[in-house]
């Protein structure tokens, strides 16, 4: 009829139930007469139990009604689960609920919706005269939203007219170190293989590994030879005393600056069996000096470097190249746009792993796509642009990755010694920001500086924190032993900085003499005032108001810096 059901509940202690998966069912066999399963308690377990199904009991296969059918319900070589429910508590489950379902891994999806497989070149067509539901995590998805190496666990009714079809893009990147008769082993875990993938895996197999809804290994993409574990190389050396041993310093993608030993033995770009010493040389000038440059590196269960690969130089013709570790491109003063997620042509993403580089490599720091300035220009090394122009890694090797030109100001009071939550000595700010008086730790001891000299009171700067909250990186907007200096400056774009005396005031707006030169300055009502008073020794770093404003006099040498941005007065500091 119209009615629809939009939820349903399980009554309490009404009923009971049972789930079985495809990896613990043992078999169908019988029970007082009726259908039972056989299944295995746990997985390392060869113990079984059995539970019976009512002889009248209800099937519901992928989604739809049937007649009980044991074939339906059989899970020998199978994908899948069943899960019984036993709604009258009487120890025989009455209601199954089969699903199964076959991995379909994603070659292209046709302008038609119709979904072609990688491995069987056996396709699923999803239009009009099907019913489906297309599902990624909780997020409803269309097939227009699939990529290539997207697992999909099809389950389908008997019909074929209804399809729920679960979606995974997780992946295992690394190399194949062992294995037995039901897993593999990559980088210490086990994994099963799927049904759908019937290719041999063998030990030295190295790559992406696609997984399906059940963690299975359902596709392996062996052409990505180097994985996404991305360092960058600053040092590497061989030992040719007793020891004879290679050493590797490398500052990783997780922010760690590590140093390795290799092993006797070490595959350099995808070529096995290199000496430590000879994959040392490969990596050096020939003064001895390394080439510091973005590599990735595999670890061993022992904690050695036991393979490493230099990227392939494609900067000539800037294209994409997929099948290996690849440096696309060298930026020089490219742009950024926020709206765009672009530096200069080439994307960025959440998952664009940013090194931030000083360029005599003694620095390093990783960063995300919020340390861009909208408008701003960096140098770059893009490397491993896919087909849509997304960088998999970039180096920035001369970026200042102060605060963002709109960030607002803050007013020095105090800058204390301090101590983070790891219990390392760093320093803390006490100033005035949005109108109100704020306390933030600094990164560490060197931060918190103009040039050589600490920070002190009265200055004003734009600040930029990292993932923790504290104090990455300072602008410097005003120096306050600077006080008698007039001065316009544009620090970077959009951002401008006006130091002046004021000699007129009208209701909205001021007009400030630089240096002799005057321009009239539109005050917004919502902008923020502060307040520096030299000539007294407490409370002298106040939030203040418009009409504290006043026209210079020569004996208070009264003037105001204000912050401009977008061609907008944002925030006023008097100085006296």
């Amino acid at each position: 009829n119209d009615s629809k059901i939009i939820l349903a509940l399980p009554l309490e202690n009404q009923n009971s139930d049972l789930t079985v998966t495809a990896d613990m069912f043992s078999k169908l066999t019988e029970k007082n007469g009726n259908t039972a399963v056989e299944y295995f308690k746990d997985e390392n377990s060869s113990k079984t139990a059995t539970v019976e199904i009512e002889s009248d009991a209800v099937l519901i296969y992928n989604g739809r009604y049937e007649e009980m059918n044991t074939e339906l319900i059989d899970l020998t070589d199978e994908s899948g689960k069943i899960k019984l429910l036993d709604t009258d508590k009487n120890g025989k489950y009455d209601v199954v609920f089969a699903k199964t379902y076959e991995n379909i891994v994603v070659e292209e999806v046709t302008s038609t919706n119709k979904i072609v497989d990688k491995y069987s070149q056996t396709t699923l067509k999803l239009d009009d005269s099907v019913e489906y539901r297309l599902t990624k995590g909780l997020e409803t998805i269309t097939p227009a939203d699939l990529k290539e190496f997207d697992v999909l666990s099809v389950s389908a009714s008997l019909d074929k007219e209804l399809y729920n079809i679960e979606v995974s893009n997780k992946t295992v990147e690394g190399k194949v170190t062992g294995k037995d008769s039901k897993r593999i082993i990559i980088d210490g875990e086990k994994y099963k293989v799927a049904a759908n993938y019937t290719d041999e895996i063998s030990i030295g197999t190295e790559g992406t590994f696609y997984l399906d809804i059940d963690g299975k290994i359902a596709a392996v993409d062996s052409t990505s030879l180097v994985s996404s574990n991305y360092g960058y190389l600053t040092r590497a050396f061989f030992s040719a005393d007793t020891d004879r041993k290679a050493t590797f310093r490398i500052f990783s993608k997780d922010g760690k600056d590590l140093t390795l030993e290799g092993t006797s033995k070490i595959k350099v770009n995808g070529k096995s069996g290199v000496s430590a010493e000879e994959a040392v040389a490969s990596l050096n000038i020939e003064d001895g000096s390394t080439t510091a440059q973005l590599v990735t590196y595999t670890v061993n269960s022992d904690g050695k470097l036991s393979a490493i690969n230099t990227a392939f130089d494609n900067t000539a013709s800037g294209g994409a190249d997929e099948s290996q570790f690849t440096k696309n491109a060298v930026l020089s003063d490219a742009k950024f746009s926020k709206s765009l997620s672009k530096l200069g042509n080439v994307r960025i993403n959440e998952n664009t792993v940013i090194f931030d580089i000083s360029e005599d490599s003694e620095e390093f720091a990783i960063r995300d796509m919020n340390v861009f300035e909208d408008g701003q220009k960096y140098n770059a090394v893009v490397y491993d642009m896919q087909e849509d122009y997304t960088a998999r890694a970039i180096v920035v090797t001369n970026a200042n990755f102060n605060a963002a030109a709109d960030s607002s100001i803050a007013v020095v009071k105090e800058v204390i010694k301090a101590s983070n939550s790891d219990d390392e000595q760093t320093d803390m700010l006490i100033a005035l920001v949005d109108g109100k008086e704020v306390s933030i730790l600094a990164e560490d001891e060197n931060v918190l500086k103009k040039s050589e000299s600490p920070l002190e009171e009265g200055d004003i700067i734009q600040f930029k924190t990292n993932s923790d909250d504290e104090i990455a990186s300072i602008r410097v907007l005003f120096d306050i032993t600077t006080k008698d200096t007039e001065k316009t400056e544009e620090p970077v774009e959009k951002l401008q900085i006006v130091y002046g005396k004021v000699s007129n005031k009208f209701t909205n707006s001021i007009n400030v003499t630089v240096n002799g030169e005057s321009s009239n300055y539109s005050i917004p009502s919502d902008v923020t005032v502060y307040s520096v008073d030299t000539t007294i020794s407490k409370n002298n770093i106040t939030v203040a108001e418009v009409s504290d404003i006043q026209k210079y006099d020569e004996e208070e040498n009264n003037r105001v810096f204000i912050k401009i941005y977008d061609d907008e007065v944002k925030e006023i500091v008097i100085i006296k």
